[in-house]
């Protein structure tokens, strides 16, 4: 057994090796990305975490004894057997799902520091062309997920669904739906749904009136039974709103 032990800004991670293969403590990579519930992380997000004990017996190289097991004794305590490890791809895997400011900063280290220590050592293994394949692909969709939330805080909602129809147009596909976001349902002002399709808002309120969906009394619409499907009244200061779900403008 090698153990190299790395330290990001107070914090250690520990990388075993083990008859030639590189094996990270999960807990250790957990804590450092500021998973709060390290255990729930690992079994979420790690496809390939094992047990140490079950790596040890899975290695016919490396009898179980008292002689092979006391370095890890020693390491982990009474507990070493339960002590989960994982490979390099579970370590991105990890990485990819934090929500920590300072992820892309250990990434980094990861790459530049840790694993060149790891190929020092001569023992570092090129990971299987799938695996490879695999981090690449979750990398890129993280990204493009991390653009479209940047996105999203910056434009409003219409204009978030301008962007999504120009998606959808051009690959097949709504990022807004692959993010579980509904917006559809919520609600606009007459003005940005004219805006959505030409018209302006004053023409938006004659034309849901047109339709029965409202009604004006006294220079002030009122929602009627037959539009509370699509509206609903909102307080706004001391005045009453309407506002409208985007699906009314199927039903004009």
């Amino acid at each position: 057994m090698e153990i190299i032990t790395k330290d990001f800004h107070g914090s250690s991670i520990r990388v075993i090796i083990i008859n030639g293969k590189e094996y990270f403590v999960a807990k250790d990579i957990a804590e450092l990305l500021g998973y709060l519930n390290t255990s729930k992380a690992v079994q979420d997000h790690c496809k390939k975490a094992t047990n140490l004990k079950k790596i040890l017996t899975d290695n016919e190289s490396l009898p179980l004894d008292k002689t092979t097991i006391e370095p890890y004794r020693k390491l982990f305590g009474n507990s070493w057997h339960q002590t989960k490890l994982i490979p390099e791809s579970d370590v991105w895997r990890l990485v990819i799902k934090s929500r920590l400011p300072e992820a892309e900063k250990i990434e980094q280290w990861i790459m530049e520091d840790v694993l060149p220590s790891i190929r020092k050592t001569g023992s570092y293994q090129i990971q299987p062309e799938n695996d490879i394949s695999e981090l690449e692909n979750s990398l890129k969709v993280t990204k493009i997920a991390s653009q479209f939330l940047d996105i999203f805080h910056k434009k409003n909602k219409l204009q978030l669904l301008y962007l999504d129809n120009f998606v959808k147009s051009e690959t097949g596909n709504s990022i807004i739906e692959k993010f579980g976001i509904d917006l559809k349902n919520q609600f606009f002002l007459p003005t940005e749904l004219g805006n959505f399709i030409g018209k302006s808002g004053m023409e938006i309120n004659q034309i849901f009136a047109n339709f029965g969906f409202q009604e004006k009394t006294n220079g002030v619409w009122k929602l009627l039974e037959s539009g509370q499907e699509f509206g609903s009244v909102f307080q706004n200061g001391s005045n009453l709103q309407i506002k409208w779900k985007l699906s009314v403008l199927e039903s004009i």
